[in-house]
């Protein structure tokens, strides 16, 4: 009798807390002998319920990352994503977005003869539009005192024509290129 409760207590020393609280007789008339085949019992059936439903859980070998394939798996070494459709993003707007050309404003200065003028054009955007900068600028040359101009970010340079005296009217238009989003 000794050495079947050594032998379950050899072998079950990791769960003798679990396994003691169910070897301690209720009654303290039943014989020591049920409380070692309890115990020998108890051990049995840990193997054979807990064990086993943990190796039937376990992940296949091959679906498991390891060393070998550590850099298909990672997604520090992910060459590419995946694509999604537009209509699987959650908190997408209704349209997509477009790019589209729009605002064309056009505004008149009175300058002086003999001068250089820089010009911050006047344009603004609509709402619902996010502006992306001033992509042409025209000016008409041939009648008026415009010998040049340049286009720099927002802002134009123009160049008079030498003339005496008086003032001259000259005329902008910027076209300013915008991107809508539907609301």
């Amino acid at each position: 009798m000794l050495l079947l409760f050594y032998y379950g207590l050899k072998y079950i020393y990791n769960f003798s807390a679990v396994c003691m609280s169910c070897i301690i007789p209720t009654r303290p008339s039943k014989p020591a002998v049920s409380v070692y085949i309890l115990l020998f019992h108890q051990f049995i059936d840990f193997n054979s319920c807990v064990l086993n439903s943990n190796l039937s859980a376990k992940q296949d070998a091959n679906t498991a990352i390891t060393t070998s394939n550590i850099r298909s798996q990672s997604v520090n070494y992910a060459n590419s994503a995946g694509s999604v459709p537009w209509a699987d993003i959650s908190g997408r707007p209704s349209l997509s977005s477009v790019i589209t050309t729009v605002n064309t404003q056009t505004k008149e200065f009175t300058v002086e003869a003999s001068t250089i003028l820089s010009v911050n054009l006047p344009y603004t955007v609509p709402s619902g539009y996010i502006s992306l900068g001033v992509i042409a600028v025209n000016a008409n040359t041939a009648s008026s005192a415009i010998t040049r101009f340049m286009l720099n970010g927002n802002n134009v340079l123009i160049e008079l024509r030498n003339i005496t005296s008086g003032q001259q009217k000259i005329t902008i238009s910027a076209v300013v290129l915008c991107k809508i989003y539907a609301e």
